[in-house]
């Protein structure tokens, strides 16, 4: 299966060493909170990818919802009830096509995308379908987690994910004034398209978000040097380096997989402003003398070890209290039907106080104090939204500025603390007050891809030929992307490997070791 001819280029082909499939196709999902104003970063996106002579391909799963026969009819003829049906039809979609089977299908919105894509390939001589030369597919828009899992499934590391950010009071603004939707109508399909009550099959735009290989920012046209500086990097350009946001988002990540808490995985690192590293850190279960038990520990006690989650058993045992209050146990029968489990869904379930790990901000900067370093002035970042609990410890260390990925409903920082907390997108902070902020940049899980020049999936990135520095990006004779999506399977790309070396071997007339 041919990927079809790249870019011709009048440049030698070593000049950009990219992957064996030059043209190679990829895929592109996009995911952004209801409110965002998203058509001006699809149109600069797309504008930028056709610098690289590559042709934009958008899939719309809401035009696939709007031909589905749901029996949903639309709230009404306003442009909220408009939203509210694509929602209603998204769920609904969801549902029905997991009736029929034992799994639920919350990645069937995905599959449509799929199949639209495929539906458009032309068929070779052999009966297989036929790459997309030189061509990136944008799905829009991902809205939960299975879906973007899927993707990644099929298409490996030809996916990426960009979610774009939009503070609430720019989405707000965006469904009042140019949508003409009430602020009350604005608040609802906000919350609604967040996360929805019905888990199953509802919306989960928070939790799809973070997913992300690129965040973006929608404000002040950010995005547009954003996106330009990603997809150079795609584009196999030399010498973009980390942001220092990136690298110390990085570090944390890298730090979270330290742990073995069985709900999430948590890491914090602490920089300063000359970019050194005080102390990285992760939730895990603090061990006598210092730091936390870590694989390999003589007296490993964690969570796991002892088999039980200390938090979830506190938990239970307050249901528990209050249920003996509402019907004394000798009238269990006469408790109202339904009763046990309901507080599930109330926010006594939200509390995390009686955990045994420490936090990773916290960590972090316990590990500063057991090294002497002060962290004064320095930098957070921290793969999850702090809690209410760390947000008084990183007041109290004097960090100047905190940067997450991946909010954390349950956090109560903002309402015990804004007088020192700034919430938002801001850079910069309001008065004395910490800003705490989302990350933007490429995400830890294609750290290495794009920045590394030989340890990340894709192809070996060459700096200089014969003593030249290759500091010239000419955007138009770039072979393909960095990171290739493979138009084979790896039983093919066997196949052509073993037909690679019997070839050299018969022509050296030699023999193979094995034979």
């Amino acid at each position: 299966m041919a990927s079809g001819p790249g870019p011709t280029s009048s440049e030698p082909a070593e000049v950009y060493p990219v992957s064996e499939h030059p043209g190679a196709e990829l895929v592109f999902g996009i995911c952004y909170a209801l409110g965002t104003d998203v058509e001006p970063v699809l149109e600069a996106l797309k504008d930028y990818i056709r610098r690289y002579n590559y042709k934009p391909e958008v899939v719309r799963i809401s035009d696939y919802l709007r031909n589905l026969k749901l029996d949903l009819e639309p709230r009404g003829d306003r442009e909220a009830d408009r939203m509210h049906y694509l929602i209603d039809a998204g769920n609904k979609a969801r549902e029905e096509a997991g009736r029929n089977g034992e799994e639920e299908h919350n990645d069937f919105l995905a599959l449509a995308a799929v199949a639209k894509i495929a539906e458009t390939r032309s068929v070779g001589s052999d009966g297989s379908r036929e790459p997309h030369a030189n061509t990136i597919h944008i799905i829009r828009s991902l809205k939960r987690p299975e879906e973007v899992e899927r993707l990644r499934h099929i298409y490996r590391e030809g996916f990426y994910l960009i979610s774009i950010f939009a503070s609430e009071k720019e989405r707000k603004e965006f469904l009042t004034v140019h949508k003409n939707l009430s602020e009350n109508e604005a608040n609802k399909l906000i919350a609604r398209d967040i996360e929805e009550s019905d888990e199953r099959w509802g919306q989960r735009t928070q939790k799809t978000f973070h997913l992300a290989d690129a965040f973006v920012q929608l404000g002040e046209k950010k995005y547009e040097a954003e996106l330009e500086r990603f997809l150079d990097l795609v584009f196999c350009e030399r010498f973009i380096s980390p942001t220092m946001d990136e690298y110390g988002m990085f570090l944390a990540t890298a730090a979270a997989v330290r742990s073995s808490q069985p709900g999430r995985q948590v890491g914090a690192a602490i920089l300063n402003d000359t970019k050194d590293v005080l102390a990285v850190g992760c939730n895990e279960v603090p061990r006598p003398g210092g730091g936390s038990y870590s694989e390999g520990d003589d007296d490993d006690a964690r969570d796991h070890r002892l088999r039980k989650d200390s938090n979830d058993e506190a938990k239970r045992e307050i249901e528990e209290d209050i249920l003996r209050r509402l019907a004394p146990p000798l009238d269990r029968d006469k408790r109202p039907e339904n009763l046990e489990g309901t507080l599930e869904r109330t926010k006594l379930f939200d509390i995390t106080e009686y955990g045994r790990a420490v936090h990773g901000e916290m960590d972090a900067i316990l590990a500063c104090a057991r090294s002497g370093t002060c962290p004064r002035g320095a930098v957070l970042y921290v793969t999850t939204f702090p809690c209410h609990t760390c947000a008084r410890h990183i007041i109290g260390a004097g960090i100047k500025r905190v940067v997450y990925i991946e909010p954390y409903p349950k956090s109560r920082a903002g309402k015990l603390h804004g007088e020192a907390i700034a919430l938002g997108e801001a850079a910069e902070p309001e008065g004395h007050k910490i800003p705490f902020v989302p990350f933007v940049g490429v995400g830890p899980r294609r750290y290495l891809d794009l920045f590394s020049m030989e340890l990340g999936s894709g192809s070996h990135r060459v700096r200089k030929i014969d003593g030249q520095l290759l500091v010239d990006f000419d955007r138009s004779k770039v072979g393909g992307p960095r990171v290739a999506m493979m138009p084979t399977s790896y039983q093919e790309r066997e196949e052509l490997a073993v037909k690679e070396i019997h070839d050299t071997m018969e022509r050296l007339e030699g023999n193979l070791l094995w034979r």
